[in-house]
């Protein structure tokens, strides 16, 4: 058995002017930089009128073990 990353991450990131703070789990993990994650979470958020920031973002790997 190994493990093997899955196509997506979990990205945790502040609202942008706030100390709060989202996670949102299936975004992109290939070649995902912050600003990559910052714009797929705003398109989401945007529905609220809200956004990230990418200071202090951090990103959760899962691997899942398969034969």
């Amino acid at each position: 058995m190994t493990f093997e990353s899955l196509t997506t991450t979990k990205i945790t990131a502040k609202f942008t002017g706030a100390t709060t703070s989202i996670s949102m789990a299936g975004i992109t993990a290939a070649a995902t930089t912050p600003e990559n994650a910052k714009a797929q979470i705003d398109k989401i958020l945007d529905i609220i009128g809200k956004s990230v920031t990418t200071t202090g973002m951090t990103r959760t790997i899962t691997q899942e073990a398969t034969d």
